[in-house]
Protein backbone atom coordinates (compact mmCIF):
# COMPACT_ATOMS: atom_id res chain seq x y z
CA UNK A 1 0.00 0.00 0.00
CA UNK A 2 1.16 3.28 -0.55
CA UNK A 3 1.86 5.66 2.22
CA UNK A 4 -0.24 9.02 1.80
CA UNK A 5 1.88 10.83 4.26
CA UNK A 6 5.55 9.94 2.60
CA UNK A 7 3.87 10.38 -0.78
CA UNK A 8 3.01 14.24 0.03
CA UNK A 9 6.67 14.91 1.84
CA UNK A 10 8.54 13.69 -1.71
CA UNK A 11 6.07 16.05 -3.42
CA UNK A 12 5.68 18.93 -1.07
CA UNK A 13 7.13 21.73 -3.94
CA UNK A 14 5.56 20.31 -7.26
CA UNK A 15 3.12 22.31 -9.37
CA UNK A 16 1.31 18.95 -10.72
CA UNK A 17 1.36 15.41 -10.38
CA UNK A 18 1.40 12.87 -13.10
CA UNK A 19 0.79 9.33 -12.21
CA UNK A 20 1.38 6.53 -14.46
CA UNK A 21 -1.30 4.49 -13.46
CA UNK A 22 -4.10 4.27 -10.68
CA UNK A 23 -4.02 0.55 -10.89
CA UNK A 24 -1.92 0.28 -7.86
CA UNK A 25 -2.93 -0.99 -4.46
CA UNK A 26 -3.81 2.34 -2.53
CA UNK A 27 -2.20 4.91 -4.83
CA UNK A 28 -5.52 6.74 -6.15
CA UNK A 29 -6.72 7.10 -2.13
CA UNK A 30 -3.22 8.81 -1.66
CA UNK A 31 -2.85 11.12 -4.47
CA UNK A 32 -6.29 12.28 -3.93
CA UNK A 33 -4.74 13.74 -0.02
CA UNK A 34 -2.19 15.58 -2.20
CA UNK A 35 -2.66 19.68 -2.26
CA UNK A 36 -2.16 19.41 -5.66
CA UNK A 37 -3.54 18.30 -9.09
CA UNK A 38 -2.72 14.38 -9.83
CA UNK A 39 -3.43 13.42 -13.01
CA UNK A 40 -3.58 9.68 -13.94
CA UNK A 41 -2.27 8.00 -17.60
CA UNK A 42 -4.76 5.35 -17.41
CA UNK A 43 -6.70 6.16 -20.80
CA UNK A 44 -3.41 6.74 -22.35
CA UNK A 45 -3.23 3.14 -22.41
CA UNK A 46 -6.82 2.04 -24.17
CA UNK A 47 -5.82 4.64 -26.40
CA UNK A 48 -2.61 3.26 -27.63
CA UNK A 49 -1.84 0.53 -30.30
CA UNK A 50 1.53 -0.44 -28.30
CA UNK A 51 3.71 0.37 -25.10
CA UNK A 52 5.88 2.28 -27.09
CA UNK A 53 3.31 4.80 -28.26
CA UNK A 54 1.96 5.03 -25.03
CA UNK A 55 5.23 5.68 -22.94
CA UNK A 56 5.91 8.69 -25.54
CA UNK A 57 2.07 9.91 -25.11
CA UNK A 58 2.62 9.79 -21.44
CA UNK A 59 5.92 11.67 -21.57
CA UNK A 60 3.70 14.20 -23.83
CA UNK A 61 1.69 14.94 -21.10
CA UNK A 62 4.53 15.23 -18.18
CA UNK A 63 5.75 17.64 -20.76
CA UNK A 64 2.74 19.48 -21.54
CA UNK A 65 1.94 19.73 -17.69
CA UNK A 66 5.14 21.37 -17.35
CA UNK A 67 5.21 23.59 -19.69
CA UNK A 68 1.50 25.13 -18.79
CA UNK A 69 2.49 25.05 -14.95
CA UNK A 70 5.87 26.11 -15.55
CA UNK A 71 7.49 24.75 -12.37
CA UNK A 72 8.30 21.03 -11.20
CA UNK A 73 5.98 17.58 -12.19
CA UNK A 74 5.94 15.01 -9.71
CA UNK A 75 5.91 11.73 -11.49
CA UNK A 76 4.72 8.45 -9.41
CA UNK A 77 5.18 5.23 -11.24
CA UNK A 78 4.66 1.65 -9.56
CA UNK A 79 8.01 0.66 -8.06
CA UNK A 80 11.25 1.49 -8.93
CA UNK A 81 11.66 4.78 -11.13
CA UNK A 82 15.14 4.12 -12.20
CA UNK A 83 14.32 -0.04 -12.99
CA UNK A 84 12.68 -1.16 -15.99
CA UNK A 85 10.98 1.89 -16.18
CA UNK A 86 10.52 2.97 -20.08
CA UNK A 87 8.83 6.41 -19.91
CA UNK A 88 11.62 7.54 -16.70
CA UNK A 89 14.09 7.12 -19.62
CA UNK A 90 12.56 9.08 -22.34
CA UNK A 91 12.45 11.89 -19.94
CA UNK A 92 15.71 11.83 -18.68
CA UNK A 93 16.88 12.08 -22.43
CA UNK A 94 14.67 15.09 -23.18
CA UNK A 95 16.53 16.85 -20.99
CA UNK A 96 14.07 19.85 -20.71
CA UNK A 97 11.71 18.98 -18.36
CA UNK A 98 11.81 19.43 -14.54
CA UNK A 99 10.38 16.00 -12.88
CA UNK A 100 10.53 14.96 -9.01
CA UNK A 101 10.45 10.80 -10.10
CA UNK A 102 8.59 9.29 -7.04
CA UNK A 103 8.59 5.34 -6.51
CA UNK A 104 5.70 3.89 -5.44
CA UNK A 105 5.94 0.21 -3.70
CA UNK A 106 6.38 -1.85 -6.46
CA UNK A 107 5.30 -5.86 -7.70
CA UNK A 108 9.53 -6.54 -7.74
CA UNK A 109 9.84 -6.07 -4.18
CA UNK A 110 6.23 -8.24 -3.96
CA UNK A 111 7.21 -10.66 -5.96
CA UNK A 112 10.52 -11.21 -4.64
CA UNK A 113 9.17 -11.43 -1.03
CA UNK A 114 6.52 -13.93 -1.97
CA UNK A 115 8.31 -16.44 -4.47
CA UNK A 116 11.91 -16.14 -2.04
CA UNK A 117 13.77 -14.55 -4.78
CA UNK A 118 17.00 -12.29 -4.29
CA UNK A 119 16.22 -9.45 -7.32
CA UNK A 120 20.25 -8.99 -7.29
CA UNK A 121 21.28 -12.92 -7.97
CA UNK A 122 20.76 -13.79 -11.47
CA UNK A 123 17.11 -12.57 -11.91
CA UNK A 124 16.30 -10.52 -15.39
CA UNK A 125 12.98 -7.89 -15.12
CA UNK A 126 11.58 -7.69 -18.84
CA UNK A 127 8.26 -6.76 -20.56
CA UNK A 128 6.64 -8.83 -21.86
CA UNK A 129 6.71 -7.87 -25.70
CA UNK A 130 10.54 -7.29 -25.29
CA UNK A 131 10.96 -11.17 -24.07
CA UNK A 132 8.84 -12.05 -26.96
CA UNK A 133 10.96 -9.74 -29.27
CA UNK A 134 14.52 -10.94 -28.24
CA UNK A 135 13.75 -14.28 -26.15
CA UNK A 136 17.85 -14.84 -26.21
CA UNK A 137 17.59 -11.03 -23.70
CA UNK A 138 17.13 -13.19 -20.62
CA UNK A 139 17.99 -16.40 -18.59
CA UNK A 140 17.50 -17.91 -15.42
CA UNK A 141 14.80 -16.71 -13.31
CA UNK A 142 12.55 -13.73 -15.48
CA UNK A 143 10.25 -11.64 -14.27
CA UNK A 144 7.98 -10.37 -17.14
CA UNK A 145 5.98 -7.42 -16.49
CA UNK A 146 2.86 -5.60 -18.74
CA UNK A 147 1.81 -9.38 -19.24
CA UNK A 148 -1.39 -7.15 -19.51
CA UNK A 149 -3.77 -9.51 -21.96
CA UNK A 150 -4.56 -12.67 -22.11
CA UNK A 151 -2.88 -13.00 -25.52
CA UNK A 152 0.41 -11.76 -24.78
CA UNK A 153 0.67 -13.58 -21.04
CA UNK A 154 -0.17 -16.48 -23.57
CA UNK A 155 2.74 -16.38 -26.10
CA UNK A 156 5.10 -15.12 -22.84
CA UNK A 157 3.67 -18.96 -21.29
CA UNK A 158 4.32 -20.70 -24.52
CA UNK A 159 7.84 -19.17 -24.91
CA UNK A 160 8.85 -20.44 -21.27
CA UNK A 161 7.49 -23.94 -22.37
CA UNK A 162 9.33 -24.38 -25.77
CA UNK A 163 12.34 -23.80 -23.50
CA UNK A 164 11.27 -26.17 -20.45
CA UNK A 165 10.45 -23.21 -18.01
CA UNK A 166 8.34 -23.06 -15.41
CA UNK A 167 5.56 -20.19 -15.29
CA UNK A 168 4.36 -18.62 -12.54
CA UNK A 169 1.23 -15.91 -13.02
CA UNK A 170 1.67 -13.30 -10.39
CA UNK A 171 -2.12 -11.54 -10.76
CA UNK A 172 -3.40 -8.39 -8.41
CA UNK A 173 -0.55 -9.01 -6.18
CA UNK A 174 -1.53 -7.43 -2.53
CA UNK A 175 -5.06 -6.94 -3.63
CA UNK A 176 -7.99 -9.26 -2.23
CA UNK A 177 -8.62 -11.08 -5.55
CA UNK A 178 -4.66 -11.84 -5.96
CA UNK A 179 -3.49 -15.08 -7.49
CA UNK A 180 -0.39 -16.35 -7.47
CA UNK A 181 0.23 -19.83 -9.30
CA UNK A 182 1.94 -22.32 -11.92
CA UNK A 183 0.59 -21.84 -14.88
CA UNK A 184 0.47 -22.96 -18.87
CA UNK A 185 -0.01 -22.12 -21.73
CA UNK A 186 -4.11 -23.50 -21.57
CA UNK A 187 -4.52 -22.14 -17.70
CA UNK A 188 -7.74 -20.45 -17.67
CA UNK A 189 -6.21 -18.02 -15.40
CA UNK A 190 -3.96 -16.18 -18.12
CA UNK A 191 -7.81 -14.75 -18.92
CA UNK A 192 -7.40 -12.65 -16.12
CA UNK A 193 -4.24 -10.87 -17.18
CA UNK A 194 -4.58 -7.05 -17.21
CA UNK A 195 -1.84 -4.07 -16.36
CA UNK A 196 -1.79 -5.81 -12.98
CA UNK A 197 -0.59 -8.79 -14.04
CA UNK A 198 3.42 -10.06 -14.43
CA UNK A 199 4.24 -13.50 -14.95
CA UNK A 200 7.82 -15.06 -13.14
CA UNK A 201 9.73 -17.76 -15.43
CA UNK A 202 11.94 -20.25 -13.92
CA UNK A 203 14.75 -22.17 -15.24
CA UNK A 204 14.44 -20.53 -18.18
CA UNK A 205 17.14 -21.13 -20.66
CA UNK A 206 17.15 -19.68 -24.27
CA UNK A 207 19.35 -21.19 -27.16
CA UNK A 208 21.82 -18.64 -27.04
CA UNK A 209 22.53 -20.07 -23.41
CA UNK A 210 22.65 -23.29 -24.88
CA UNK A 211 25.03 -22.24 -27.21
CA UNK A 212 27.24 -20.51 -24.69
CA UNK A 213 27.56 -23.72 -22.52
CA UNK A 214 29.02 -25.53 -26.16
CA UNK A 215 31.32 -22.84 -26.62
CA UNK A 216 33.02 -23.35 -22.69
CA UNK A 217 32.64 -27.24 -24.10
CA UNK A 218 35.02 -26.82 -26.73
CA UNK A 219 36.96 -24.63 -25.14
CA UNK A 220 37.44 -27.09 -22.35
CA UNK A 221 38.37 -29.74 -24.97
CA UNK A 222 41.21 -27.75 -26.44
CA UNK A 223 42.76 -27.32 -23.06
CA UNK A 224 41.83 -31.21 -22.27
CA UNK A 225 41.90 -33.51 -24.98
CA UNK A 226 44.50 -34.26 -26.26
CA UNK A 227 43.50 -34.91 -29.70
CA UNK A 228 41.08 -31.71 -30.00
CA UNK A 229 44.39 -29.64 -28.51
CA UNK A 230 46.28 -30.30 -31.90
CA UNK A 231 44.23 -29.80 -34.14
CA UNK A 232 44.86 -27.24 -36.55
CA UNK A 233 42.90 -24.73 -39.25
CA UNK A 234 43.96 -26.89 -41.88
CA UNK A 235 43.95 -30.63 -39.85
CA UNK A 236 39.94 -29.74 -39.31
CA UNK A 237 39.59 -28.87 -43.21
CA UNK A 238 38.70 -32.50 -44.60
CA UNK A 239 36.42 -33.18 -41.24
CA UNK A 240 34.42 -29.80 -41.94
CA UNK A 241 34.11 -31.21 -45.77
CA UNK A 242 32.77 -34.79 -44.38
CA UNK A 243 30.11 -33.33 -41.53
CA UNK A 244 28.87 -31.36 -44.49
CA UNK A 245 28.34 -33.80 -46.43
CA UNK A 246 26.43 -36.53 -43.76
CA UNK A 247 24.63 -33.32 -43.24
CA UNK A 248 23.30 -33.47 -46.91
CA UNK A 249 22.62 -37.53 -46.17
CA UNK A 250 20.75 -36.71 -43.22
CA UNK A 251 18.63 -33.55 -45.06
CA UNK A 252 17.97 -36.26 -48.16
CA UNK A 253 16.97 -39.50 -45.20
CA UNK A 254 14.29 -36.18 -43.89
CA UNK A 255 13.19 -35.12 -47.18
CA UNK A 256 12.47 -39.23 -47.77
CA UNK A 257 10.51 -39.71 -44.44
CA UNK A 258 8.77 -36.56 -44.03
CA UNK A 259 7.97 -35.99 -40.52
CA UNK A 260 9.74 -39.14 -38.99
CA UNK A 261 11.12 -38.21 -35.56
CA UNK A 262 14.19 -40.37 -36.17
CA UNK A 263 14.84 -38.45 -39.44
CA UNK A 264 15.00 -35.42 -37.42
CA UNK A 265 16.46 -36.66 -34.77
CA UNK A 266 19.21 -37.72 -37.18
CA UNK A 267 19.68 -34.40 -38.68
CA UNK A 268 19.45 -32.62 -35.68
CA UNK A 269 22.95 -34.78 -34.87
CA UNK A 270 24.44 -34.10 -37.61
CA UNK A 271 23.86 -30.15 -38.09
CA UNK A 272 25.42 -30.43 -34.65
CA UNK A 273 28.31 -32.00 -36.14
CA UNK A 274 28.18 -29.11 -38.30
CA UNK A 275 28.21 -26.57 -35.55
CA UNK A 276 30.98 -28.19 -33.44
CA UNK A 277 33.80 -27.29 -36.61
CA UNK A 278 32.63 -23.89 -36.33
CA UNK A 279 32.82 -23.62 -32.79
CA UNK A 280 36.65 -25.02 -33.31
CA UNK A 281 37.82 -22.79 -36.14
CA UNK A 282 36.74 -20.12 -34.10
CA UNK A 283 38.15 -21.39 -30.91
CA UNK A 284 41.30 -22.07 -32.28
CA UNK A 285 40.97 -18.55 -33.90
CA UNK A 286 40.29 -16.60 -30.88
CA UNK A 287 43.71 -19.02 -29.10
CA UNK A 288 45.74 -16.83 -31.93
CA UNK A 289 44.18 -13.49 -31.42
CA UNK A 290 42.33 -13.69 -34.67
CA UNK A 291 38.92 -13.72 -34.23
CA UNK A 292 36.38 -15.49 -32.30
CA UNK A 293 32.74 -16.46 -32.65
CA UNK A 294 30.82 -13.14 -31.83
CA UNK A 295 33.11 -11.65 -34.45
CA UNK A 296 32.20 -14.00 -36.96
CA UNK A 297 28.62 -13.83 -35.84
CA UNK A 298 28.63 -9.74 -36.09
CA UNK A 299 30.19 -10.05 -39.29
CA UNK A 300 27.48 -12.35 -40.77
CA UNK A 301 24.83 -10.20 -39.26
CA UNK A 302 25.95 -6.98 -40.78
CA UNK A 303 26.74 -8.95 -44.71
CA UNK A 304 23.36 -10.17 -44.14
CA UNK A 305 21.84 -6.55 -43.42
CA UNK A 306 23.82 -5.44 -46.12
CA UNK A 307 22.64 -7.77 -49.36
CA UNK A 308 19.47 -7.77 -48.13
CA UNK A 309 18.53 -4.24 -48.97
CA UNK A 310 14.76 -5.30 -49.57
CA UNK A 311 14.33 -6.47 -46.38
CA UNK A 312 16.53 -4.08 -44.43
CA UNK A 313 16.53 -1.16 -46.89
CA UNK A 314 13.84 0.53 -49.26
CA UNK A 315 14.90 -1.87 -52.01
CA UNK A 316 12.82 -4.08 -53.92
CA UNK A 317 12.51 -7.57 -55.03
CA UNK A 318 9.53 -9.32 -56.44
CA UNK A 319 11.37 -12.75 -57.26
CA UNK A 320 14.09 -14.90 -55.74
CA UNK A 321 15.76 -13.91 -59.47
CA UNK A 322 15.90 -10.44 -58.35
CA UNK A 323 17.58 -11.46 -55.05
CA UNK A 324 19.97 -13.41 -56.55
CA UNK A 325 20.83 -10.57 -58.92
CA UNK A 326 21.19 -8.18 -56.50
CA UNK A 327 23.19 -10.48 -54.03
CA UNK A 328 25.59 -10.86 -56.53
CA UNK A 329 26.00 -7.34 -57.32
CA UNK A 330 26.01 -6.31 -54.21
CA UNK A 331 29.02 -8.84 -53.51
CA UNK A 332 30.86 -7.83 -56.53
CA UNK A 333 31.21 -3.69 -55.39
CA UNK A 334 32.05 -5.34 -52.16
CA UNK A 335 35.10 -7.31 -53.59
CA UNK A 336 35.76 -5.36 -55.81
CA UNK A 337 34.89 -7.58 -58.66
CA UNK A 338 33.82 -11.35 -58.80
CA UNK A 339 35.71 -14.05 -56.47
CA UNK A 340 37.01 -16.67 -57.23
CA UNK A 341 34.84 -19.58 -57.32
CA UNK A 342 36.70 -22.28 -55.16
CA UNK A 343 38.49 -25.07 -57.47
CA UNK A 344 38.11 -27.72 -54.97
CA UNK A 345 34.08 -27.45 -55.13
CA UNK A 346 32.65 -31.09 -56.97
CA UNK A 347 32.36 -30.44 -60.59
CA UNK A 348 28.59 -30.14 -60.88
CA UNK A 349 28.44 -27.73 -57.40
CA UNK A 350 31.26 -25.44 -59.15
CA UNK A 351 29.41 -25.23 -62.90
CA UNK A 352 26.27 -24.44 -60.52
CA UNK A 353 28.00 -21.51 -58.73
CA UNK A 354 29.31 -19.90 -61.95
CA UNK A 355 25.91 -20.21 -64.07
CA UNK A 356 24.99 -18.44 -61.27
CA UNK A 357 26.54 -15.46 -61.62
CA UNK A 358 26.49 -15.64 -65.35
CA UNK A 359 22.67 -15.77 -65.31
CA UNK A 360 23.05 -13.00 -62.37
CA UNK A 361 25.19 -10.89 -65.09
CA UNK A 362 23.24 -11.48 -67.89
CA UNK A 363 25.35 -12.86 -70.10
CA UNK A 364 24.39 -16.73 -70.60
CA UNK A 365 23.87 -16.07 -74.04
CA UNK A 366 28.17 -15.24 -74.34
CA UNK A 367 28.46 -18.71 -73.55
CA UNK A 368 29.79 -21.13 -75.69
CA UNK A 369 28.54 -23.89 -74.83
CA UNK A 370 29.39 -26.79 -77.93
CA UNK A 371 27.58 -30.03 -78.29
CA UNK A 372 27.19 -33.25 -76.22
CA UNK A 373 26.18 -33.88 -73.02
CA UNK A 374 28.45 -31.65 -71.14
CA UNK A 375 26.61 -28.95 -73.42
CA UNK A 376 23.18 -30.16 -72.29
CA UNK A 377 24.69 -30.01 -68.89
CA UNK A 378 26.08 -26.76 -69.20
CA UNK A 379 22.90 -25.43 -70.94
CA UNK A 380 20.96 -26.85 -67.97
CA UNK A 381 22.90 -25.41 -65.36
CA UNK A 382 22.38 -21.76 -67.14
CA UNK A 383 18.90 -22.29 -67.10
CA UNK A 384 18.45 -23.10 -63.33
CA UNK A 385 18.76 -26.50 -62.56
CA UNK A 386 20.43 -27.55 -59.82
CA UNK A 387 22.58 -30.06 -61.31
CA UNK A 388 23.96 -31.31 -58.01
CA UNK A 389 20.87 -32.80 -56.90
CA UNK A 390 19.95 -33.99 -60.37
CA UNK A 391 23.17 -36.41 -60.58
CA UNK A 392 22.36 -37.41 -56.94
CA UNK A 393 18.93 -38.07 -57.89
CA UNK A 394 20.64 -40.73 -60.63
CA UNK A 395 22.84 -41.91 -58.71
CA UNK A 396 20.29 -43.16 -55.80
CA UNK A 397 18.32 -44.57 -59.19
CA UNK A 398 21.90 -46.76 -59.92
CA UNK A 399 22.08 -47.34 -56.32
CA UNK A 400 18.28 -49.05 -56.41
CA UNK A 401 19.46 -50.72 -59.12
CA UNK A 402 21.97 -52.49 -57.57
CA UNK A 403 19.47 -53.19 -53.99
CA UNK A 404 21.79 -50.60 -51.76
CA UNK A 405 18.71 -47.85 -51.14
CA UNK A 406 15.27 -46.83 -52.48
CA UNK A 407 15.70 -44.67 -55.71
CA UNK A 408 14.95 -40.33 -54.76
CA UNK A 409 13.69 -38.93 -58.55
CA UNK A 410 15.42 -36.05 -59.95
CA UNK A 411 15.33 -35.48 -63.87
CA UNK A 412 16.94 -33.27 -66.44
CA UNK A 413 14.74 -30.29 -66.85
Amino acid sequence: MVDAAQLARRLGDVEVVVARTLQHPGLAEALATLPVPAIACDDLYAASATFEECYERIVGRVVDLAAQTGGTVGYVVPGSARLAERTVALLRARGDVAVELVDGPGVLEGIADRLGLDLVEGVAILDASALLASPWSASGTVIVLQAFDAGLAGEVVALAERYGARSVLVHHLGLPDELVRDVDAGSAELERADELTSLVLLDYHHPAQALGELVDVVATLRTACPWDAAQTHASLARHLIEEAYEAVDAIDALDATSDDEAASAHLADELGDVLLQVLMHATIAHERGAFDLAAIAKHQRAKLVRRHPHVFGDAEASSPEDVERRWEAIKATEQSGQAEVPRALPAALRVAKLARRVRAAGRACEVELGSGLAAELAEAALAGVDLEEVLRGVAARLEGALGIDEPRTGELR
